[in-house]
């Protein structure tokens, strides 16, 4: 029980009463039994009052009882010495809500700070917001992953919150998050396809069951485009077009069964299906199904996911079957004349396989085109860590040999194309149309040797090999926090502060731009000539910002210094004004109200 004074207004004159009542208790059952204990006392003394300041005090208490938005805190580490750019986060959607029932998949926003800890963490004002994605994998209309990425330097953690609440209130927040995942089935391309703005990739949905490329000068979403009817996707394109060449062997890590020394297409199946699982800003998810597969003697149901992380020049493979028995699968790349294949040491793990030289084709109207010469492209295949991966091969493929483990294995395929964002528009000043922009050339992040190559190739086997660690921190949702900087109230402030602080700022300004002004002869000051005044500053490091001229308040500086000199009779307030003075005087005809009002003559 706590103690509380209310003023009840009886006519003009108020009144004071000490009403002892439950008001500790948060929520609405303690706020009706203090109604209850008030109203009791309040009775006892015969006053006479109106209940409506009461009710208006409940409704305020009740809402304050229910914050707008909540969140949980999360802290992500990576555990290496490598950088470690958009790195993938899946948290699972029910273990979030036995932290917070209430939590609201998709009117969330994710933000993260580069502290490492909570206490460090509460003093960020400007966290960064990091566009974020909620799936459903099951079709059962609840949401089960809340999917976003972050960059990691080496050994670095950061938090990251994860903020909800009603939708009007979010997405007054929130940022809109461009799309950067697509994925389409259509028999235009004959089959199921799948993208993020670096590369496109598309299975054939039949016998053939191999995995093709569109390789991407533009980095965009193609994929509907290609899926156009009438469009020739073989065709040559400033932003994008089909340049592999599978002919009858895997392409690019497709799915088969090891058999007598040879890759078995999935070819003979008595269902075969696919479902779109959720594209967006983040990632693109495929399911695959096949039913019946008739393999080594076997009649062999299996799933198969393909996930496309927005930005990422490859995507994961996992499959899944619970009466494979004992069936050997495989994977592997194509296998071109010239060309060797590239391989992991024998004791790594996890094992790699990569090709890089003259294998991506011409451009024309027809399937099958000749080797383009000149251009480089790069493909691999990263098993995952513990897939007891063998190496093998055929007549047509370089491949890896594997069992499932537990029913389920997991590989990584990538391709990179030596031409990949070569031709990325800019807009350029007065640019009204896409056709006036011009190509950015310089800085391409793409590859352009085999060197490179491995090296991005082992850069996905390390985040398999070791992957980020990822710690709730929160046991309960907590309310969000109003900014830092206002959580401790400052207090008043004297004129003499006020003025020291002026003081401060004068001198660190005048001491920085003094070997300016004193350099700059004063007839060579003018309205928009010469340097050493300043009007704005930046908003980021509190510097003032160099400018031309005087224009715009450049007097208010000296009579700032003038004032200085009078308050403190120091000389050097009054060389400075002087010194200062001298780019304005004998220009005052010359001058309107822009350049300030207050002058003041030595």
């Amino acid at each position: 029980m706590r103690e509380i004074e209310v003023r009840v207004v009886n006519g003009s004159r108020p009144s004071a009463k000490k009403v002892s009542a439950s008001v500790e208790t948060v929520g609405s059952r303690g706020l009706r039994k203090f109604e209850r204990d008030f109203c009791m006392q309040m009775k006892k003394g015969s006053a006479v009052w109106k209940c409506v300041a009461l009710w208006a005090l409940l409704a305020t208490q009740d809402l304050w009882a229910e914050p707008h938005l909540k969140s949980i805190k999360v802290a992500i580490t990576n555990p290496t010495g490598e950088n470690r750019p958009a790195e993938n986060i899946v948290l699972p959607v029910p273990e979030l809500k036995k932290i917070a029932p209430d939590f609201y998949p998709g009117s969330q926003i994710v933000t993260a700070s580069n502290a490492s800890t909570i206490a460090e963490d509460a003093t960020v004002l400007h966290p960064t917001e990091l566009p974020s994605q909620v799936d459903d994998l099951d079709r059962d209309s609840t949401p089960d992953e809340l999917a976003f990425q972050i960059d990691l330097k080496p050994h670095q953690t950061r938090i990251v919150t994860i903020t909800w609440g009603a939708v009007d209130r979010i997405f007054r927040l929130r940022g809109d998050y461009e799309k950067q995942t697509n994925a389409i089935f259509t028999k235009k391309i004959d089959g199921v396809g799948w993208e993020s703005k670096r590369d496109a990739f598309r299975l054939y949905f039949d016998k053939r069951n191999a995995i093709d490329l569109f390789g991407k000068a533009r980095p965009s979403l193609q994929l509907d485009r290609y899926a156009t009817p009438g469009y020739v996707y073989h065709n040559y394109s400033p932003d994008g077009r089909d340049i592999y060449l599978v002919a009858d062997a895997l392409g690019i890590g497709a799915l088969a069964g090891w058999v007598n020394g040879t890759a078995e297409h999935v070819a003979d199946v008595d269902d075969r299906g696919y479902r779109i699982v959720s594209t967006g800003p983040v990632r693109a998810i495929i399911e695959l199904t096949y039913k019946g597969w008739k393999i080594a003697g076997k009649n062999v149901d299996l799933q198969e996911r393909i996930t496309q992380w927005a930005g990422e020049r490859g995507f994961l493979q996992t499959i899944e079957s619970s009466n494979a028995g004992d069936l050997v699968f495989a994977t592997g790349l194509t296998q071109q004349q010239g060309i060797p294949e590239l391989r992991s040491p024998a004791t790594d793990d996890p094992a790699w396989l990569a090709m890089w030289g003259e294998q991506a084709v011409e451009g024309g109207n027809k399937a099958v085109s000749p080797i383009l010469r000149g251009s480089n492209l790069g493909l691999a295949i990263v098993m995952a860590p513990g897939s007891g991966a063998a190496v093998n091969k055929d007549s047509k493929d370089y491949l890896f040999t594997f069992p499932l483990k537990n029913g389920i294995a997991s590989w990584y395929s990538l391709a990179a194309w030596d031409q990949e964002g070569t031709n990325d528009p800019i807009a350029v000043d007065g640019a009204g149309e896409p056709r006036y922009y011009v190509a950015r050339l310089a800085d391409i992040d793409h590859m352009t040797s085999q060197e490179q190559l491995l090296a991005y190739v082992k850069q996905v086997a390390g985040r398999l090999k070791t992957p980020v660690t990822v710690k709730v921190l929160s046991s309960a949702a907590e309310a969000q926090s109003a900014p830092p900087d206002s959580l401790h109230p400052i207090g008043s402030r004297t004129y003499k502060q006020a003025i020291d602080l002026l003081q401060k700022e004068i001198d660190r300004t005048a001491a920085k731009w003094e070997p300016v002004i004193a350099a700059a002869p004063p007839s060579g000051v003018g309205d928009s000539a010469g340097d050493a005044f300043f009007t704005d500053g930046d908003n980021q490091t509190g510097e003032w910002k160099p400018q031309k001229g005087f224009f715009w308040t450049g007097s208010f500086w000296t009579a700032e210094l003038w004032k200085m000199y009078s308050l403190t009779h120091d000389e050097k307030y009054r060389r400075w004004a002087e010194l200062w003075s001298s780019a304005l005087v004998g220009k005052e005809f010359e001058q309107n109200h822009d350049t300030g009002f207050l002058y003041f003559y030595s």
